[in-house]
């Protein structure tokens, strides 16, 4: 499927919408705001409450700002395992940049990329079952070795998921969203990303569309 050359919003308020793996919770907070009110939006990171407040002190802000949109916050949350209802399903489930670790290799080493992988598959499986029958799953990552080794639709598809689309991220259209580092040596640091045209982090990051076969 050819990538996207359009960069535009995916989302609208009337969607129920779940982010997952959020670091500092300011794309969530972008989101919020340039949807206006959400209908439902629930964004969830891996840490604590505390551990997020240490690792990043922006965090503060941006969960006020969730808070006043009317979204909810889940920490402690584990990507890849269902904690809802079996009847509350989600029009779209977001993973923005996701991360194993760092695990003191380099990222193109295949232990490492393994570790990657398996965490995608997983948290793709899980993801699944949270969908409804129309619904998708996003998953940005950056388009150049070693992360397109991570053969995103290939683990999809072992999840009985389909390539919808390949659109591409721009982080103009989600001002105040800072990607940042989960752990590894300076947790809370912004992590490069490649620069497309006109300043414009889009043509090396796609946020590849999943949904049902």
């Amino acid at each position: 499927m050819a990538v996207g050359t359009e960069s535009t919003i995916p989302y609208s308020r009337e969607q129920s919408l779940l982010l997952v793996g959020e670091g500092d919770f300011s794309f969530s907070s972008a989101l919020a705001t340039v949807l206006g009110r959400p209908f439902e939006l629930i964004s969830t990171s891996l840490d604590s409450e505390g551990l997020v407040r240490a690792k990043y002190a922006q965090s503060i802000k941006a969960v006020s700002n969730l808070k006043n949109c009317g979204a909810k916050i889940y920490y402690d949350f584990d990507a890849t395992r269902n904690i809802f209802s079996n009847t509350q399903r989600f029009d779209r489930v977001i993973f923005n940049f996701p991360h194993a670790g760092y695990f003191k290799k380099p990222e193109w080493v295949k232990s490492v990329i393994f570790r990657h992988q398996d965490l995608i598959l997983r948290f793709l499986r899980n993801a699944s079952t949270m969908i409804r029958s129309d619904g998708e799953i996003h998953v940005t990552i950056q388009n150049y070795d070693p992360y397109n080794r991570w053969n995103i639709a290939e683990l999809a598809r072992k999840c009985g998921l389909r390539v919808k689309g390949l659109p591409l991220f721009d982080f103009s259209s989600y001002p105040g969203y800072c990607n940042r580092r989960g752990s590894g040596r300076r947790p809370g640091r912004t992590f490069p990303v490649r620069i497309g045209g006109q300043g414009r982090a889009v043509s090396e990051c796609l946020s590849e569309s999943f949904a049902g076969l």
